[in-house]
């Protein structure tokens, strides 16, 4: 059987649908601004149909499968133009049963509801037809055609497409292959495959330098470059690796054995992201405890970890004893403090590294475990891609209860760049942190579009952003009116970028650079995070093999 894909596809204006094949030209179809706040524009995807296709009843089989294999919660609603009769239309599937007892088993029942229309049939187009997500078998003297209209704004080409393709791979085996099991369909279509990597070549497996090993390589390098910058004090690297060193020496010398949870509680500080660097180095797995939280969260979260070892980040400079940390130490004191030789851990591929917890939105937060390897592999993307070094800024502005943290602290410090640290009683004050965004001529930051949006509406043209080379987006729907307002504040010059992964896959698995902002339509997520193909005809490496339609 053979399948021919229209190229004729094309956008056109809000409140309208355009059909390529239809004789005439667009239709005006009734605007549903309710969820949007504006007009879709309708996007065409046709695919013409073997002559051999002549029943019906393929193209509701096709849908039937599809839409149970897609996981649809139903497939097969339908309604005749001409006549104006609809039903629905279902078949007994069983887990073995062969397409061709799936297209014998097809029954028609009534269907009432108007609104769940999947597959519309007419004769010439789909005038007066078309919903966003329909799917219209059109009949014309030249064949038949499956159109799917869907809205431009919130749905790729490429994924309008994939949809369509994979009807067509059941539209083929239908008639091509009728004793195929369904359960032994595969829907993997052109338009996958040029985005998916053969999963039947062995995987590579690429080892990764752990993160306190990158630090330490960095301090080594650049010992006098300024690794952490508060208000009252600055901290080079050799001043940090003598401080990691040290406290994964005592951790180790207190009896630590890899895969131990050390719950580190504190505030963000020069001790803290001591604490959590030695405990990698050590084998440990970090767990920080955030004191701003209530005091009942984090009596739920140290309940939760049951951790061995726990190492409190105490107030003050002067030095401490047993695993706890000093938040602000001097120079002085990290000068008398012993030297000592680099903790004697590798970790394995599947070695764990931290403890976040989710935010508890759907009821009890929940601890997800992560590893060396994930998080190695995601700085070593991140530094690949958005290149930092001595002499660039990085501003840490993120609450250490959540995993994001990791990537605002060690992104910069695994390169050779500066972190700065607000104070802690600036953060929620737009006013100072603008002035200190300023003052500071911050180049790197990671930031929730809320956060972003609460600054823009405050800043009163100081440009305070005009020296940000990257920000990095995430945790929120990123909006073309906040790109714009923040391109405007900061500058051409500045490199955007959205995130997105949940807690559960390592910090982020999507990122995209906004190159353009488009109007009416959050930021896309369209690439995977991950070691970046060798060329740009390349495939993805299978750790960057993840696909998200445009949202």
């Amino acid at each position: 059987m053979t399948i021919f894909l229209a190229e004729d596809t094309r956008v056109v204006g809000p409140g309208k649908v355009a059909n390529p094949l239809a004789p005439y030209g667009p239709a005006a179809l009734p605007v549903d601004r309710a969820l949007t706040g504006r007009a879709p524009q309708w996007l065409t995807v046709s695919l013409r149909l073997h002559q051999s296709v002549d029943d019906d009843s393929i193209a509701f089989a096709a849908l039937f499968v599809c839409g149970r294999m897609l996981g649809l919660a139903r497939a097969g609603a339908w309604r005749h133009a001409a006549s104006g009769r609809r039903g629905y239309i279902s078949a007994d599937l069983a887990p073995h049963a062969t397409l061709a007892a799936l297209r014998e088993s097809l029954h028609e029942s009534a269907q009432a509801d108007e609104h769940a229309l999947d597959l519309a049939i007419c004769a010439g187009g789909p005038a007066g037809l078309a919903h966003a997500g329909q799917l219209t078998l059109v009949h014309q003297d030249a064949g038949r055609w499956l159109s799917l209209h869907v809205d431009a704004g919130t749905v790729a080409r490429s994924t309008a497409r994939d949809v369509l393709q994979k009807i067509a791979c059941v539209v083929g085996a239908l008639t091509d292959r009728p004793d195929l099991a369904a359960n032994a369909l595969e829907l993997v279509t052109d338009t996958a495959r040029a985005i998916l990597p053969d999963l039947s070549r062995p995987i590579r497996r690429d080892r990764f330098e752990p993160v306190a090993d990158t630090l330490l390589r960095r301090a080594q390098s650049h010992p006098e470059a300024l690794a952490l910058v508060t208000a009252e004090r600055a901290y080079c690297y050799a001043e940090l690796a003598r401080v990691v060193r040290h406290g994964a020496a005592r951790l180790q010398a207190a009896g630590l054995q890899p895969g131990d949870i050390v719950a580190i509680t504190g505030f963000m500080s020069f001790g803290m992201i001591a604490a959590m660097l030695a405990t990698l180095a050590a084998g440990g797995v970090v767990a920080p405890i955030d004191c701003a939280l209530p005091p009942a969260r984090r009596d739920l979260l140290a309940q939760t970890l049951t951790p061995r070892f726990t190492a409190h980040i105490r107030p003050g400079i002067d030095p401490v004893d047993g695993l706890d940390f000093a938040e602000w130490p001097t120079h002085a004191v990290l000068a008398a403090m012993p030297e000592a030789a680099a903790a004697a851990f590798v970790p394995g591929d599947r070695a764990a590294a931290y403890v976040f917890f989710t935010s508890g939105s759907t009821g009890t937060p929940k601890a997800v475990l992560g590893t060396h390897q994930g998080l190695a592999h995601f700085l070593d993307w991140q530094r690949a891609q958005f290149p930092i070094g001595p002499g660039d800024r990085a501003a840490q502005i993120t609450a250490l209860s959540f995993d994001v943290v990791l990537r605002d602290v060690l992104f910069p410090l695994t390169s050779g760049a500066t972190l700065h640290i607000p104070p802690r009683d600036m953060l929620l004050d737009a006013g100072r942190m603008l002035r200190w965004f300023a003052d500071q001529a911050i180049g790197v930051m990671h930031c929730v579009p809320s956060l972003m949006r609460a600054w823009l509406y405050a800043d009163e043209g100081m440009r305070p952003f005009s020296a940000i080379k990257f920000v990095f987006f995430a945790g929120e729907p990123l909006t073309d009116t906040l790109l714009a307002r923040f391109r405007d504040a900061a500058g051409d010059h500045t490199t955007m970028v959205n995130l997105y992964g949940p807690t559960e896959t390592t910090l982020a698995k999507l990122a995209h650079r906004v190159e353009r902002i488009e109007p009416c339509a959050t930021a896309r997520i369209c690439a995977a995070c991950g070691k970046p193909a060798r060329s740009p005809s390349a495939r993805p490496t299978v750790r960057s093999a993840i696909w998200a339609a445009t949202i």
